[in-house]
């Protein structure tokens, strides 16, 4: 009799415990679908490169607050958690784990550099969460068969092809050299732009490189020069490339130099000062484009200073998972989805359409840069 009663007890005090996981299980989501809509980003906010993550910070801070003045997601709050990957890779790494396993982001926006982007989006595919890089212009980014990832900025071998036929067919210099940076950013940009001059024709007169952080440049212009070097394409960081400028009025060169989108930052100006004047860049983003000064207002009035691309990048990433959220909810593989199937989506970086390997924009233009730190158009391929 003991026993039976013993085994009535065993399964009346299991069925009680599996109530109690039941009605736990569903309150927790309950709760989780009322609370906030967890999303995580990361970039550099410390470091040489600290400028291109502030700027993305900035962007997806000034658009998500707009989001939920206007009462969120259904009447969700978005909170948005952005980790400094202070411009590493193995720091990016920690980053986005900490991102996915303890903050229990839903997608992952970010970052600005490519060679960090490289590392993390290898985290977020393990974990099947979506992620849109903002400003990482590295083809592998993309051709890596990663369903996971997509890219706002335009990539870099595109950018470098549109900078290198401007240089030798738009300006017609005949003597270039290629300086790029020893990582995957300037490896990227500077054999694109290598490979796209010798397709018009033209071998380059030198392809030298440099280890971000150098501050002398004197051993590579040197051979520029000899070289009789009428131009420069410069693919780097925007720090290196305000040292180099200098370099170059100071070691009497002369000769264009044109960049990539690592030029495409106030901070490049700020920096180089007077020598920053008439250099050019090839971006996707200009913020006197007529059609994005509603945009262009709302940064200057909240930050006092005009947007550059490595933010507007940052916001269209927040405007398309804003987008995805509304129309599809917080289903991670169904935001997957709906990004890889976005088509004619009017951001601020140019309308942006989803090619089969993830990539959202094809725009590019070339700019100049002028005395007083205002940009211009110099040449758009499509116009």
């Amino acid at each position: 009799m003991k026993s039976k009663l013993k085994f009535l007890n065993g399964i009346l005090l299991l069925s009680l415990l599996l109530i109690l996981t039941a009605c736990s299980t569903s309150e927790g989501d309950a709760a989780s679908s009322e609370g906030p809509i967890i999303l995580g980003a990361y970039g550099p906010l410390s470091g040489d490169t600290a400028q291109y993550g502030e700027s993305m910070k900035k962007n997806m801070e000034m658009y998500f607050e707009e989001v939920n003045s206007n009462g969120g997601i259904d009447g969700r709050k978005i909170q948005l958690i952005v980790e400094d990957d202070e411009g590493k890779p193995d720091k990016g790494i920690n980053a986005v784990k900490k991102l996915i396993e303890k903050d229990k982001a839903i997608a992952i926006l970010g970052g600005p550099l490519s060679n960090v982007n490289l590392a993390t989006m290898i985290e977020t595919q393990k974990s099947k969460i979506p992620h849109i890089s903002t400003s990482g212009g590295n083809a592998k980014i993309t051709e890596s068969g990663n369903p996971y990832i997509l890219r706002v900025v335009t990539k870099d071998n595109a950018i470098a092809s549109a900078v290198a036929e401007y240089t030798a067919n738009e300006a017609d210099y005949k003597k270039i050299g290629i300086l790029y940076s020893a990582d995957e950013y300037g490896k990227g940009g500077g054999e694109a732009a290598e490979a796209k001059l010798k397709e018009l024709g033209i071998e380059p007169v030198g392809m030298e490189v440099f280890n971000p952080g150098d501050k002398d440049y004197t051993p590579q212009l040197m051979k520029f020069k000899e070289a009789d070097a009428d131009a420069i394409i410069f693919w780097g960081f925007y720090v290196d490339g305000a040292i180099l400028v200098k370099q170059i009025k100071e070691l009497g060169i002369d000769a264009q130099l044109i960049g990539g989108t690592g030029l495409n930052n106030p901070k490049f100006t700020e920096l180089a000062g007077e020598a920053s004047e008439g250099v050019l860049f090839g971006s996707p983003f200009i913020a006197t484009s007529p059609d994005i000064q509603d945009y262009v207002k709302k940064y200057e009035d909240k930050y006092g200073q005009l947007p550059d691309m490595t933010g507007a990048t940052g916001y269209d990433a927040a405007q398309l998972i804003v987008a995805a959220l509304k129309e599809v909810g917080t289903d991670k593989e169904k935001i997957n989805e709906w990004l890889h199937n976005v088509k004619d989506f009017n951001g601020v970086t140019g309308v942006l359409t989803a090619t089969e390997q993830g990539d959202l924009n094809d725009s590019v233009k070339i700019i100049e840069i002028h005395q007083d730190g205002s940009q211009t158009i110099a040449w758009d391929p499509n116009n």
